[in-house]
């Protein structure tokens, strides 16, 4: 059943995002319970640049009254250049620096696909003792669930010719991959808890911080 927003107010909030040269940025936001318990509580798609994302993110935190403990991303977005870069001073301007510039700090994710896949699984598993699942996706999160719904491996090419080794298919992938970043990390309420929320210092041409301050 859905949760008391005032309950989930008081619980710690992580958000995961996964940006793409083509497509929007993807992201989504989670609180831990203090049994350990995951809840997705709000999904994104933002087209544009970082700065467009960054106010999008703003807007919905501010909205929700949420403070944001940790922010984490596909760590391939680091030196790739796509509609978020330019070259800055003849020097490369990188995804990463675009989101720092615009005042979105995080951290890398860990993105092993099999290990990620499995413990989606097993936290959408009932667990005998709560008598629920580790992970629910609330009802307003459609992408996600459509998206998790029907995400499949690669198809074989036009002509027949298989493909070679399974690989996971690139269409509907977005928000189950920011699932599979989160599941990895098996996060605990302690543990965030513990977690100072984002603080940013800035010194001249010096930032000091960062996801998790």
């Amino acid at each position: 059943g859905d949760v008391d927003p005032e309950r989930l107010k008081r619980w710690p909030v992580v958000s995961y995002m996964d940006p793409h040269q083509s497509r929007p940025t993807a992201i989504i936001w989670l609180a831990v319970d203090p049994m350990d318990q995951a809840w997705q509580l709000a999904e994104l798609e933002v087209s544009g640049d970082a700065t467009g994302v960054k106010a999008a993110v703003d807007r919905l935190e501010a909205e929700r009254e949420w403070t944001v403990v940790w922010r984490k991303g596909d760590p391939k977005i680091t030196a790739q250049a796509n509609q978020f870069a330019k070259e800055v001073n003849g020097e490369p301007f990188n995804i990463r620096r675009a989101f720092e510039d615009a005042g979105l700090f995080f951290e890398e994710a860990e993105t092993n696909f099999t290990v990620g896949r499995q413990r989606v699984l097993d936290a959408m598993l009932v667990n005998p003792l709560t008598k629920a699942p580790g992970l629910r996706v609330h009802r307003s999160c459609p992408k996600t669930h459509y998206q998790m719904a029907h995400f499949t491996w690669e198809t074989p090419a036009k002509d027949g010719t298989p493909r070679g080794k399974d690989q996971p298919g690139r269409r509907h992938s977005d928000f189950p991959a920011c699932l599979r970043y989160f599941a990895i990390d098996q996060v605990e309420h302690r543990q965030l808890e513990r977690v100072q929320a984002p603080q940013v210092i800035r010194a001249g041409k010096w930032t000091i911080g960062g996801a998790r301050g």
